[in-house]
């Protein structure tokens, strides 16, 4: 459960920068741009936090922000 939460929260700090960043909200849509954001929220994420920190919030990212919009298209069909 705790991984869970870890995920959880990366993905809405992700979710956050993608907003202030003018990107769609990865909470509710996928985009094409996500590869160039993945990048630029690294880049964000690597100047504040040690390289574990670094490590788990990628990994937090990339698996929600692969799964979560597929959950919400299946709910909204």
């Amino acid at each position: 459960m705790a991984t869970q939460t870890v995920y959880e929260s990366s993905f809405n700090k992700f979710a956050d920068f993608c907003l202030a960043n003018g990107y769609p909200n990865p909470r509710k849509e996928r985009h094409y741009e996500l590869p160039a954001v993945l990048v630029a929220y690294s880049q964000s994420i690597s100047v504040t936090s040690t390289v574990s920190l670094q490590t788990a919030e990628m990994r937090g990212l990339l698996l929600l922000a692969t799964v979560r919009p597929t959950k919400a298209a299946t709910e909204r069909s």
